[in-house]
């Protein structure tokens, strides 16, 4: 089993796993569908193989529909919340397919980003990944923005590209939203790879 492998699997235990679209918690709310997958815009909504609940596939004038239903409810609420009885759906398959794209995705700028990621223990693979997936792996700091991102963690990446890796430091470094209860349980998982990561490099 590869990362990507071990990553997909993990995906859904913190982002859950529907097949309709909804909004996140985040303000402004994003369109949201699969396993925290981001649809940005009506024109990434219909990109998506929507279906109806009949089974037939949706005509882009339905996905419209359906976009502009979800857009216009309230965010921050339980993904439940904006299901319907005559809403459009996703396939397993499709949704499965769309995670293993995004996480795919990552592997090239992962390995820009932190270049001995290849000699990393799997462990801390994943949970780099994991991070990836959720805070993008973003922009470097210039004179007219912020740093994004995976790039917004200096500290992070100072340990990861230190001469042997640092796993405990990453460990130290890797918190996202610490103050969120939310991500309480995730934090806590990530911490426990790099930790994991640093018992089996010795």
């Amino acid at each position: 089993m590869t990362y990507i492998d071990a990553e997909c699997i993990q995906i859904p235990v913190w982002e859950g796993n529907e097949n309709f679209l909804y909004l996140d918690s985040d303000d402004p709310p994003n369109a949201t569908t699969g396993q925290g997958h981001l649809v940005a815009n009506l024109h990434d909504s219909q990109q998506l193989l929507w279906y109806m609940p009949d089974g037939t596939p949706a005509t882009s004038d339905q996905i419209a529909d359906e976009w502009q239903r979800v857009k216009a409810m309230p965010g921050d609420r339980d993904a439940q919340f904006y299901k319907s009885l005559t809403g459009l759906h996703l396939l397993q398959f499709d949704i499965d397919a769309l995670t293993r794209t995004s996480v795919q995705a990552l592997d090239e700028p992962l390995h820009v980003l932190y270049p001995a990621f290849d000699l990393f223990p799997q462990c801390a693979q994943v949970g780099i990944a994991d991070m990836a997936y959720g805070l993008g792996i973003g922009e470097p700091v210039t004179t007219e923005r912020p740093a994004t991102g995976l790039h917004d963690y200096p500290a992070f990446n100072a340990a990861a590209n230190s001469i042997p890796p640092n796993f405990v430091r990453m460990a130290q470094e890797c918190y996202r939203d610490r103050n969120n209860p939310a991500f309480s349980k995730r934090n806590s998982w990530t911490v426990a790879q790099f930790i994991q990561a640093s018992k089996e490099a010795v």
